[in-house]
């Protein structure tokens, strides 16, 4: 069964009613970036952020998933798929505490912070026989980093109605909304590795 990573960006969901951040009406053009985005916004306004994270999150709660989030379910069926990003639904309200007594913030990795699970999304990545990104504008890094370790022989197919500049070997550009460029995908996986 071939493997099968999906990396996968805001554009993914903004296709369900999930504002994305960058775009036209995004959410960035209603905060600074750095007021809930990094670590030092933390740091200055925790309550700002949970507030903002908790609107994302309760937007997420009501959305349905969208074509394209049934496409790679359905990939499923017929390879191992994996699939790079990070969800959470439940609001965090100041004074929640973790464990060790710490105040709980929003499971997101914010600019000035390394990524968790980094060294598993770049085995994945090494392991792959396909590798796909979608709704994704590859600016942010160390994740737009993850294109460079999977192996030049493998397709590489990037979907997004702006595709960042990728330079490699069997790319496969479809400058497309999320669910248009997976259902081209989908096509061209089931006549080509099944």
């Amino acid at each position: 069964m071939k493997n099968i990573v999906v990396l996968t960006g805001a554009g993914m969901s903004a296709q369900s009613g999930i504002s994305t951040f960058r775009d036209s009406g995004g959410l960035w053009e209603n905060y600074p970036v750095h007021q809930v985005a990094s670590i030092e916004g933390w740091h200055t306004n925790p309550e700002l952020m949970l507030a903002f994270y908790n609107q994302r999150r309760t937007a997420l709660k009501d959305a349905q998933p969208n074509k394209g989030h049934l496409i790679l379910a359905g990939l499923e069926k017929h390879f191992h798929v994996r699939i790079i990003t990070h969800i959470g639904y439940d609001p965090i309200a100041w004074g929640d505490k973790a464990t060790d007594g710490s105040q709980l913030r929003p499971y997101v990795v914010w600019f000035g912070e390394p990524v968790p699970n980094m060294t598993k999304a770049i085995q994945w990545t090494q392991e792959a026989d396909v590798m796909i990104v979608a709704g994704t504008s590859l600016v942010v890094y160390p994740t737009a980093g993850l294109v460079d370790f999977a192996q030049e022989s493998i397709p590489l197919f990037l979907v997004d109605p702006k595709p960042a500049p990728v330079r490699r070997n069997n790319l496969y550009v479809i400058a497309d909304k999320a669910v248009e460029g997976l259902e081209k995908i989908h096509k061209i996986l089931i006549e080509n590795y099944l």
